[in-house]
């Protein structure tokens, strides 16, 4: 991620959560193409009973409005991630 020189503005960190999948597209809604992503976090396990948090930030990358991706990553399947970025444009 390159350098973002100057304020941020308030409303600039954007968080959402979505549901986990096979390796691959996820619709995280709001997200656009310039935006720097933050963190990805996988929460293994559904509603009350997550059993695990697993940072896959490393993986993810955001590639088209409303998507990330991580072909050939970790599957996200029987849970959510937890999805942070910086709205840039």
């Amino acid at each position: 991620m390159g350098i973002i020189e100057g304020a941020i503005p308030r409303d600039a960190v954007r968080q959402a959560v979505a549901a986990g999948g096979a390796a691959g597209n996820i619709t995280v809604t709001g997200v656009k193409a310039a935006d720097r992503l933050v963190s990805v976090l996988f929460a293994d396990g559904a509603g009350v009973a997550v059993e695990d948090i697993v940072d896959l930030t490393s993986e993810f990358s955001i590639t088209a409005a409303d998507t990330i991706n991580n072909t050939g990553g970790t599957s996200t399947a029987g849970g959510s991630v937890v999805v942070t970025w910086l709205s840039v444009g």
